[in-house]
């Protein structure tokens, strides 16, 4: 009452609130990518797999601070991450008709942002506006994400998203392959994000 100088009355102040929550449907916020990524990941049977859940972290926090991502709602771009850590830890599962049902996304719809997700992913380590991004994955808290994904990458002798070398035998360290949780992840590697599994 004192805000409006008591040129109302509680009631009619309770009232007009209820109106506009009626007229807005109660709808008072947006989704953002934070509302989706438990249940994708549930939908991927990583509900208990906080190495998978760091990993689509990861990917989501690339993306929220490049522009041209902006383009994707939220929803498809936590599909997508989900998608590339799916790829990254060699999930035979692959895309599930029950992440089709709970994302609402084909694995084919998933095609262009997986691109832009592979390139930005690649091009990340040189990026110094992702510092922040790398510093928050490379501790052990987040499973070191960060160091194992960028060795990986810079293995890669190719920019194109659309060629890639046989990742087995590729001259990466050996502790890479014995002191993380992802240590089978350079056998399916050399598929991820391939446009032709898409």
């Amino acid at each position: 009452m004192y805000i409006c100088d008591n040129a109302y009355t509680r009631e009619q102040i309770l009232e007009m609130e209820k109106l506009m929550l009626s007229k807005l449907d109660f709808r008072l916020s947006l989704p953002t990518v934070w509302s989706f990524m438990r249940r994708f990941t549930k939908a991927a049977g990583h509900q208990n797999d906080e190495t998978f859940f760091h990993i689509v972290s990861y990917v989501i926090d690339l993306c929220m601070i490049d522009l041209k991502m902006l383009k994707y709602s939220p929803s498809h771009m936590v599909a997508t991450a989900v998608l590339a850590a799916i790829r990254i830890q060699g999930d035979t599962g692959g895309w599930t008709s029950c992440l089709e049902h709970h994302t609402g996304f084909t694995e084919t719809a998933l095609g262009a942002c997986t691109q832009d997700v592979h390139g930005l992913m690649q091009q990340a380590p040189n990026e110094p506006r992702c510092k922040a991004v790398f510093k928050k994955y490379s501790h052990t808290k987040f499973d070191e994400v960060f160091p194992i994904l960028s060795r990986a990458f810079s293995a890669l002798k190719t920019e194109s998203p659309c060629d890639w070398p046989d990742f087995v035998g590729c001259p990466l360290p050996r502790q890479f392959f014995t002191c993380t949780p992802l240590a089978h992840f350079s056998i399916c590697f050399c598929s991820y994000l391939l446009p032709h599994n898409l």
